[in-house]
This record gives C-alpha cells, structure tokens and sequence, in this order.
C-alpha cells in the first residue's frame, strides 16, 4: 500500500525542490510503517515572510490505520532543518 501525502505551503512558495526533499525525508524516516500510514500531511509556513527571521513553521500529520493521528510541530530559520528535525521524531 502506497502512503498518500499532501505537502502544502501557507505564505510559502515551496517549489519542485523542496517538494521532491520533503517526499524524500517522509520515505525515509516512515517508508518501513507505509502499511499501518493512511495518509501524510505537511504544512508548511512563513511568518515574517521577506522579513527573515526564526520564523519557519513545519507541521506534519500522520493518519495511522486502523485510527489514530500523530502531529508534530517545529519552528526555526531554515525549512529544510525543521523537516528534517521533525522526520527524526517519527523515525
């Protein structure tokens, strides 16, 4: 069984690149739990936008079969530690 995902970006333009690094992390730290994964969905934001900052947001929602979600939430100044960051508390 294939897991499903959503990646999304709120005030964030995330393009092919990260979309293609986030589908990678998810299949390494979850790809061994794909039978017991319904569905993965990553959001991700900016909230200073242009401004800069410690402002990066990473929320990843994992649906687990039969029932049950686990969340997991980070914050800091680049996207791709934080999705790697809360990868390593799934895996």
């Amino acid at each position: 069984m294939e897991m499903s995902t959503k990646i999304r970006g709120v005030n964030y333009e995330l393009g092919q690149e990260m979309e293609a690094y986030i589908e990678r992390r998810l299949q390494f730290a979850l790809g061994r739990f794909r039978d017991r994964i319904g569905r993965v969905e990553v959001l991700v934001s900016d909230t200073n936008g242009p401004k800069g900052g410690i402002d990066k947001h990473c929320k990843i929602a994992v649906d687990l079969i039969p029932r049950g979600t686990v969340r997991v939430n980070g914050m800091g100044l680049r996207l791709s530690n934080e999705i790697a960051e809360n990868m390593y508390n799934y895996g």
